[in-house]
């Protein structure tokens, strides 16, 4: 690029002091045509040392705009990585301010009546029956595997409260939540979870 510019500029520069020397008489002088040369010469060299200063800054600026594209972009990538984490574990802590000594409190057939009222019209207590969400029959082996860190407890409350944290592969993130039961409706649906286990 600086090459172009450079022969581009000492091409105008050659053309016109050419213009210039037909202008003039038949009867100049050696030492006029001589001036002429070294002046040609000298603004070659200008306009060459030109071009290519020009060139390094342009050049100086893309490297820089680049770096600061790259760097904005890796800080961008780091701030929403720790944005995930970050509500990641929030989530994990809420599900598990429910204890095990809570649902074995809980009442669990109170919770079979919610459950029948308000989740087996979308979820089977069936083997391999589903209806539109996945069959819960073995709910209560399973439910401690479904996320890792979580345990069965934890993993049921989470899925009651907040049920788009996690939703199993294959299934749309549709189900309703039930954040504004109270405390003690939600243990007791865990509870009755809790006791669908098939026999090993």
């Amino acid at each position: 690029m600086k090459r172009r510019w450079s022969m581009a500029l000492l091409g105008s520069a050659l053309v016109l002091v050419l213009a210039l020397a037909a202008c003039g008489s038949d009867d100049e002088s050696d030492n006029t045509d001589t001036d002429l040369e070294q002046g040609v010469q000298n603004l070659a060299t200008d306009v060459a040392d030109t071009a290519d200063q020009a060139g390094d800054v342009l050049e100086t600026a893309a490297t820089e705009a680049a770096g600061a594209l790259e760097q904005a972009a890796t800080q961008a990538s780091d701030t929403a990585a720790d944005v995930g984490d970050e509500l990641e574990q929030a989530g994990t802590e809420i599900a598990q301010t429910v204890s095990q000594e809570d649902i074995d409190n809980a009442d669990a057939g109170h919770g079979e009546e919610l459950f029948s009222a308000n989740c087996a019209s979308c979820h089977s207590i069936e083997s391999d029956q589903v209806i539109v969400g996945p069959s819960l029959q073995d709910i209560g082996n399973d439910a401690g595997n479904m996320v890792e860190g979580m345990d069965a407890v934890a993993y049921l409350h989470q899925s009651l409260v907040d049920p788009g944290a996690y939703v199993v592969e294959g299934f749309d993130n549709i189900m309703p939540s039930f954040a504004d039961w109270p405390e003690s409706d939600i243990n007791d649906t865990i509870a009755f979870l809790m006791t669908l286990k098939t026999d090993s």
